[in-house]
């Protein structure tokens, strides 16, 4: 059965992309069959970075509308075993229809204000789509992560106030998530072992929410 990840924020910038393509990585390095979906057209990053990859496990499409979004998530269905959708910011019907065809959205922030008043913004949106779909997952990510002090304790005012569970393992601000984008590759394969023992925890732990 084909499961589908969303990566959705309405704010750019908090690294929805990086995850997305390093996330299709992953799964491909275990002989999954991946689509990866750029919904951002505006940005167009996750496109330029799947026209890179040589995989025969791999496909990408690029979507322009709501209509051209659904109908490729539709025909996807039983032809892959991981669909991973990079939405755009701001567009709210785009957002929801992908959220009722996910399995499991994931929500990147970082420890700053913006991030935080986006993820509130979002937070009906996501109900919305939970009552139509009970059993939708949803996940916090925290990205470009510093343990400081500070900053550990803006993460319990978030979740308390947001009241959404967290992927366990944070991800940090390692110059390889950048440097991956532009080679066609993910940090599993990349010569950085901090980055690729945090990916490979991370990744683990979304692999056991949507089994």
């Amino acid at each position: 059965m084909t499961k589908y990840i969303s990566v959705l924020q309405l704010k750019g910038g908090v690294g929805k992309t990086t995850i997305a393509a390093n996330l299709a990585g992953y799964f491909l390095s275990k002989n999954k069959k991946v689509l990866a979906v750029d919904a951002d057209m505006k940005q167009g990053t996750l496109s330029a970075w799947s026209s890179m990859i040589e995989d025969k496990n791999f496909q990408f499409g690029s979507t322009f509308s709501l209509d051209e979004l659904i109908t490729l998530l539709k025909d996807a269905d039983e032809k892959y075993d991981f669909v991973i959708v990079d939405l755009p910011p701001r567009l709210e019907d785009l957002a929801r229809s992908s959220l009722l065809f996910s399995d499991l959205i994931l929500m990147p922030v970082t420890t700053s204000a913006p991030d935080f008043w986006a993820a509130s913004d979002i937070s009906e949106l996501i109900e919305t789509a939970k009552a139509e779909k009970p059993d939708l997952k949803l996940r916090l990510v925290w990205n470009k992560f510093k343990p400081t002090k500070r900053r550990l304790e803006l993460q319990e005012q978030v979740k308390e106030m947001l009241g959404h569970e967290s992927i366990k393992q944070p991800l940090s601000d390692y110059i390889a998530y950048s440097d991956v984008m532009g080679m066609g590759t993910w940090v599993g394969a990349y010569n950085h072992q901090k980055a690729k023992i945090e990916f490979l925890d991370f990744s683990k732990e979304i692999e056991k929410l949507i089994k």
